[in-house]
């Protein structure tokens, strides 16, 4: 399964969550929360994704390639800043997970990541493996 999306990739990432000590009678206790901005990039991507997940999830060992290409000009040229891939990798990752694309994140077994600029910026992805219906 491969798929070009056009669109305007959000640059906040996995990394931004943030977390709170409530203050308790006995104990502290930390409390994780996304804040405004990654719960709107987690939003975009959901929508962005959801049209191409499949109507199972896939199963066995699958290898998957993100391609992100923020705006730039017409020359493809390598994106060297903000965000890191792994970072930004790890939210896609988590919403396509979460609309079904495979049972587990885990199933992963190879993954590549590159992040370009050109005038037409989106998100490519590729997902191949076992358990793929063609």
């Amino acid at each position: 399964m491969s798929t070009f999306i056009p669109m305007q990739l959000p640059t906040t990432t996995h990394q931004q969550k943030q977390v709170n000590i409530a203050l308790t009678l006995k104990y502290k206790k930390p409390h994780f929360y996304e804040p405004t901005p990654l719960k709107e990039a987690r939003a975009k991507y959901r929508n962005a994704l959801a049209p191409y997940a499949p109507n199972v999830p896939r199963s066995g060992a699958l290898t998957v390639s993100l391609t992100l290409i923020f705006p730039g000009d017409d020359m493809p040229r390598p994106h060297i800043n903000k965000p890191d891939v792994d970072n930004a990798a790890k939210l896609i990752l988590d919403v396509m997970t979460d609309l079904g694309y495979w049972h587990d994140d885990c199933q992963i077994a190879c993954l590549t990541v590159q992040k370009w600029k050109h005038e037409r910026c989106g998100l490519f992805f590729d997902v191949q493996g076992e358990g793929m219906q063609v």
